[in-house]
């Protein structure tokens, strides 16, 4: 996992939904847990936005702010279809709902760190986007191991 540097939210999710008076993302995200709690199994769908699905429009955002690696693992290249956008908080937890299109909450992941993530979710997760990240304070490579794990020697 490498240092990111989050960009500003893109417009598509903060433009004001003119009816609401709120930004896109807050209004996706009350409308997602007001379909949640009518109907606890409704799965979340992108929305559509001037013909495309708001993650077309989000891919290529989190892609140049990630310099095409996962925000994750730093596998790079990703492979076509292995380029997901994570919900950091998951979007399957009722306190996180409205998170569902936060800005804040995107980042770009290949499909086994999504698949390994899940909706999982612990206070003490890292984010790379966390303005006190430091690779070397997490982690410990030795290049002769070849190994990079949390805090421990190989």
């Amino acid at each position: 996992m490498r240092k990111l540097i989050r960009t500003e939210s893109p417009e598509v999710l903060t433009k004001i939904d003119e009816v609401k008076g709120k930004t896109r993302w807050q209004v996706y995200g009350e409308l997602y847990a007001q379909n949640r709690a009518k109907k606890p199994s409704f799965e979340f769908q992108w929305p559509q936005i001037e013909g495309k699905k708001l993650n077309q429009h989000l891919l290529p955002k989190l892609m140049a702010m990630t310099d095409d690696h996962c925000s994750y693992c730093d596998g790079f290249p990703l492979k076509r279809g292995d380029d997901t956008i994570d919900h950091f908080h998951p979007k399957t937890r009722s306190e996180f709902y409205s998170k569902v299109c936060d800005w804040e909450n995107l980042y770009l992941s290949c499909k086994h760190c999504q698949d390994s993530k899940g909706s999982q979710y612990e206070v003490e997760l890292l984010r790379p986007d966390e303005l006190d990240f430091h690779f070397n304070r997490y982690f410990i490579a030795d290049s002769d191991l070849k190994c990079n794990y949390p805090a421990v020697t190989c």
